[in-house]
């Protein structure tokens, strides 16, 4: 596994305050079993595919009254970009807001066919780091890149639908 140094998208970890100083956000510990969406047993019964997927949260533009910030975590296939699932969170994504978006990526994907992938292409955000062994458990390889080129390819065309639904309510003077 390669994490890269300096990731520029910290999820605003370790900012400095209003003082200069710096604050340490604590980290939200991994929840597994009964009543989360990433349950072991049931994802380990789904089909094994020789695919692989990028899954990512990324930044959502923030309207001028909205005091926090909002991110779009979406796992889509690295072949052909085809979206599987997408979860809105508000602040900073968690290493249950990853897990929960995986596992409906896996048992309720969008193109409908359950299945685990074979490699789990992510960013090399620190409080991922804890679901990578589970996901080993399930048969699943984790990648860590700088960049995800499907996952920034369906976020741009998410923001230009949003665009585009935001003119079409606009009205002509």
């Amino acid at each position: 596994i390669f994490i890269p140094q300096g990731d520029e998208s910290d999820f605003g970890r370790n900012k400095p305050d209003h003082r200069g100083e710096t604050t340490v956000a604590e980290e939200e510990k991994l929840k597994l079993g009964k009543g989360v969406a990433f349950v072991k047993t049931r994802l380990k019964r789904l089909p094994h595919r020789d695919e692989i997927w990028e899954a990512d949260f990324q930044v959502l533009p923030k309207p001028i009254m909205q005091s926090e910030t909002h991110y779009l975590g979406m796992v889509v296939t690295k072949a052909d970009g085809t979206l599987l699932a997408d979860q809105s969170v508000r602040g900073r994504p968690s290493v249950n807001d990853l897990a929960a978006l995986l596992a409906h990526a896996m048992r309720r994907p969008l193109d409908g066919s359950a299945r685990r992938p074979k490699l789990v292409r992510l960013r090399g955000h620190h409080q991922w780091r804890e679901l990578f062994p589970h996901l080993a458990e399930l048969g699943v390889e984790v990648s860590v890149e700088r960049k995800l080129p499907a996952v920034e390819s369906a976020y741009r065309d998410h923001l230009r639908r949003l665009q585009e639904e935001h003119r079409a309510g606009m009205v002509e003077p």
